[in-house]
């Protein structure tokens, strides 16, 4: 039979009766909160982000994260577009649209500075 580990401080033995540390005294993950990421806005500060005056930065990205509290807030925003890993703030067809759109709008851009 496992015995009560004898933790001394009292807040770390709170966490274990709760079932949110083990025995070995290593965090029990837990499902929320959890951090998400989107891509920020091009040419935008993300939002509430700024690490030494300067946007958060993520793979050379500006980055905006949030966190989730429950499943429900969860769903929102995968449907808003978040991602649980910065890596994967687009996917494939959108990565693919975004670079067809930053061409287009080079083109257009040197189109302008041509005439």
């Amino acid at each position: 039979m496992a015995t009560k580990p004898p933790f001394e401080d009292p807040q770390v033995l709170r966490e274990f009766m709760e079932g949110r540390i083990g025995s070995d005294g290593v965090g029990v993950p837990q499902p929320y909160p959890r951090m998400m990421y989107k891509e920020a806005p091009k040419g935008e500060a993300p939002a509430g982000h700024l690490l030494d005056d300067k946007p958060l930065k993520i793979g050379g990205r500006d980055v905006q994260t949030t966190l989730i509290q429950d499943a429900e807030e969860e769903a929102i925003a995968l449907s808003d577009g978040w991602f649980f890993n910065p890596s994967l703030t687009l996917t494939p067809e959108q990565a693919k649209d975004k670079e067809l759109a930053e061409l287009r709008e080079q083109v257009a851009k040197g189109k302008k500075e041509a005439a």
